[in-house]
């Protein structure tokens, strides 16, 4: 999973969740935790990847070398759901079974008008926004059996470590991070 700022891209499932967290707000709805096994997965923050690129290309310990880079952790895709509720300032609801993106379609009728209501600066078509990143989305609350909570595998950031790049970000961080940002690009409504 790579997390960052640009709308209209293919895999940017936590501006799927910080939308549905938004339209949840607005429509005076608590951001729902789900139920059930969560997956476990390593994020790759766009801002890090930046900074691994910027350091790989200046390196001579990079030259000829390929990499993983990864936050630096392991994340429990659920335990993002209180951190989004406590960085939009919104209640947490209680634990349900839902499913992400059926519950954020439902929501889209309201985006145009938050769009409007807000001065956010995308575009009132959801499509644009998300891109296929609804595609990617649906993770957040996809049923896992207990057995299969690592779903597509971890990558070992040891080699990129050992050659010199030593940036990390702690997951967490980087969801409050990007759910400042987004408010501050006007993606989504500003905590009021």
């Amino acid at each position: 999973m790579i997390a960052g700022d640009a709308i209209g891209s293919n895999m940017n499932s936590y501006l799927v969740l910080g939308i549905f967290a938004a339209l949840r707000k607005e429509a005076g709805l608590p951001l729902p935790q789900p139920t059930g096994a969560s997956m476990v997965t390593d994020v790759a923050d766009a801002d890090l990847i930046a900074e691994g690129l910027e350091w790989a290309a200046e390196s001579p310990t990079a030259r000829n070398e390929t990499f993983n880079l990864t936050n630096g952790d392991v994340f429990s895709l659920h335990d993002a759901f209180p951190i989004v509720a406590e960085a939009l300032k919104m209640k947490l609801g209680e634990p349900e079974s839902f499913e992400i993106i059926t519950e954020l379609k439902n929501l889209l009728h309201l985006w145009p008008g938050t769009v409007r209501k807000y001065g956010l600066r995308v575009p009132e078509d959801p499509g644009a926004v998300f891109g296929e990143s609804l595609e990617v989305g649906g993770a957040w609350t996809a049923p896992i059996a207990a057995t299969d909570v690592v779903r597509y595998g971890l990558a070992s950031t040891v080699k990129i470590h050992q050659h010199g790049f030593h940036g990390v970000i702690d997951t967490a961080d980087m969801i409050r991070k990007y759910m400042r940002r987004y408010q501050e690009l006007g993606i989504i409504p500003p905590v009021a």
